[in-house]
């Protein structure tokens, strides 16, 4: 027969994270920085990015907007459940969302999001969309050198000239996603 209080949280912050490449940075296996904004109040939310935590060994997809977002999203859905079931959610509770880097990026779209695909769901407040992610060149040598220190290729017969040209192949595909194209107007005859 315990007894006590729970404090109901008066606000949400969703913390997008910014770029990971390293399976111990993943929010689930880190001290979360975040954290100290519980103190202000906040629960704080910090969903593990797709390939990290939980689902490591997935692809993570690195900028695919949408699919950060909806799993932004589905983190914030299964902690509304959660309050809702320890009779602690209220409908007016405000979300912020924030986030740097490939963060901001995943801030940005669920944003979007939730004025498109989850309307009516949330009360966002606000949304701080910090530098999007600027090197994926830098990224992509962050990633692919952290699995060669983690052991990832120990038992592959491939040589580091091999994993040099697989990451320039790499760099290359990704310039080549992630370019912007100019809309041109048709031409008029």
């Amino acid at each position: 027969d315990a007894k006590g209080n729970i404090v109901r949280p008066d606000h949400i912050l969703l913390a997008n994270r910014h770029t990971i490449c390293h399976r111990n940075e993943a929010p689930s296996a880190d001290y979360n920085l975040e954290a100290l904004f519980a103190n202000q109040g906040a629960l704080v939310v910090v969903p593990d990015l797709i390939g990290f935590g939980a689902t490591v060994g997935l692809p993570h997809p690195y900028c695919v907007s949408d699919l950060n977002a909806r799993n932004a999203v589905d983190m914030l859905r299964a902690v509304k459940h959660y309050l809702a079931d320890a009779g602690l959610w209220n409908d007016t509770l405000k979300v912020y969302n924030e986030g740097y880097s490939q963060g901001g990026n995943t801030s940005l779209a669920v944003a979007r999001y939730m004025q498109t695909e989850a309307r009516g769901e949330f009360n966002l407040a606000n949304s701080y969309c910090g530098g999007g992610p600027y090197s994926i060149s830098q990224m992509v040598d962050r990633i692919v050198d952290g699995q060669v220190s983690e052991g990832y290729f120990s038992e592959c017969s491939i040589t580091f000239q091999d994993i040099y040209l697989s990451k320039e192949v790499f760099k290359e595909r990704l310039r080549i996603m992630y370019h912007t194209r100019i809309s041109y107007p048709e031409l008029k005859k």
